[in-house]
């Protein structure tokens, strides 16, 4: 199975399952909404939006998705049409995590690139096993070391050493459900 058939919905893919339930998110999640007005942005890319939850709060926010309609544009983010040094705010939350490391470094340095000097990266990412077999060789599990070699990579800075484990509240709501690890890294960069 390819990503984005296991993104799009089906039979077994319901739309349930693309709840993200951001509430489940303490640290990650809509907890996030002050924040970013605080930074006064005046543009935001959400990478990976599905529902494209948070452009409610943001009318100045681009959803991009791979698969989820809801998104301003659906497609791969390394074929959004995006010009460097556009944005203050992207959020990256739960959304670069998938097929090697490779792919995952390629992601983050499109994502540095259009993100503005002084700008502010929110990521949120998955160190743990793939929450199904079917796609097992797609997923990639980030590690603490990962988070310092892409910001090197990318002149990107761990704001106030943000780095935190972040548990998330049990939900059935969300992909993967309760058999899926709760356990995330969050932290912020900037540029």
């Amino acid at each position: 199975m390819n990503l984005e058939d296991y993104f799009k919905y089906n039979e077994n893919n319901s739309p349930e399952l693309w709840n993200t339930d951001l509430n489940c998110y303490p640290l990650s999640g809509l907890v996030l909404i002050p924040q970013i007005t605080k930074l006064n942005p005046h543009k935001i890319l959400d990478v990976g939006c599905g529902y494209n939850e948070f452009k409610k709060y943001f009318w100045n926010l681009e959803g991009v998705d791979l698969a989820n309609s809801n998104a301003d544009w659906v497609g791969d983010i390394l074929d959004y049409p995006a010009e460097d040094n556009t944005y203050d705010v992207i959020l990256a939350l739960g959304s670069v995590n998938f097929i090697d490391q490779q792919t995952v470094f390629k992601q983050m340095k499109w994502i540095a690139n259009k993100l503005k000097v002084g700008g502010t990266i929110f990521m949120r990412v998955n160190p743990s096993n793939p929450p199904s077999s079917t796609i097992s060789n797609q997923f990639y599990a980030w590690s603490i070391e990962d988070i310092y070699k892409v910001g090197e990579e990318n002149n990107l800075q761990i704001v106030d050493n943000t780095i935190q484990f972040e548990n998330r509240i049990k939900s059935d709501l969300i992909r993967g459900g309760n058999n899926f690890s709760n356990l995330r890294l969050y932290w912020k960069y900037t540029k």
